[in-house]
């Protein structure tokens, strides 16, 4: 086992270990066209057939599909898609700020302005955080008098390349100078799968990878502890891991951000 300290005020340590028994809103105003992370290809968001000729009065944004449906999606991937559209209007089309219901979310255009009939497509890059059911908007607007904010929604179902057990974790009401620790269990099926600590949003938890303990089933134990000088109030924050392995039907190794979510609440010790 290697170990690196890599925050020394958290106490945060990174272990590479392989795999032993494994079974908010952000806004987008500047076109861009170069997507980022890992290259997989784009995916296919549901079609209907273009406009041949434009069908309403003044700039009219019509999407393909207003609700796409992207499937079972494994978290270690992120989704590329197309979205397309096409200024169904007698005027110009002009687009302007997009904005997404989530950091993880990136949406983008090659350029703002369609003349009537003109098709464009909206790009989207979908990075997941947590597995499960996952569901996220994208609002676009625009000089449409009908709808100058339309909203496209994408859903997926997202299973757990390296699933943590349990799935996160709450310390509940803590007395104050208590210090509670707790431990757990990353799990995956792919034996060469490494995992490190990339951050730790709260500096009053600590987190260390290490080792699982015999009769723990899982690649590798994440022990997290609220630290006893943790002051009064909410004590949520995230653990960040950096993993790296080969998702299923994928031929090279990917590196992706999965984020653990703690929460405890620090009381005083006579209202425990």
């Amino acid at each position: 086992m290697r170990i690196l300290l890599s925050t020394p005020s958290l106490l945060l340590f990174a272990l590479l270990v392989p795999l032993g028994a494994c079974a908010d809103s952000t806004t987008s105003t500047e076109p861009a066209v170069t997507a980022r992370g890992p290259a997989h290809e784009p995916a296919s968001a549901p079609e209907t057939a273009p406009s041949a000729a434009p069908i309403a009065a003044g700039p009219r944004l019509v999407f393909d599909a207003l609700e796409n449906d992207f499937g079972d999606r494994i978290d270690a991937l992120p989704i590329h898609a197309k979205l397309g559209f096409v200024n169904a209007g007698t005027e110009e089309l002009v687009i302007g700020d997009i904005n997404v219901s989530c950091g993880c979310t990136v949406a983008e255009l090659e350029q703002k302005r369609y003349a009537p009939g003109e098709r464009g497509e909206l790009s989207v890059e979908w990075t997941f955080k947590t597995s499960g059911q996952a569901r996220r908007s994208i609002t676009v607007l625009s000089n449409d008098p009908e709808a100058r904010a339309r909203t496209v929604i994408l859903n997926a179902q997202v299973a757990a390349f390296v699933s943590v057990d349990p799935p996160r974790l709450s310390f509940g009401k803590v007395a104050l100078g208590e210090g509670p620790v707790r431990r757990v269990l990353l799990s995956c099926d792919d034996p060469e799968v490494t995992v490190a600590i990339e951050e730790l949003t709260n500096p009053n938890l600590v987190a260390t990878l290490m080792e699982p303990a015999d009769g723990e089933a899982g690649f590798a134990a994440l022990e997290i502890r609220l630290r006893d000088d943790a002051p009064e109030g909410n004590q949520a924050g995230v653990v960040k891991l950096r993993l790296t392995g080969t998702p299923p039907g994928e031929k090279a190794a990917v590196t992706y951000i999965k984020e653990y979510p703690i929460r405890a609440y620090v009381v005083p010790a006579d209202r425990n």
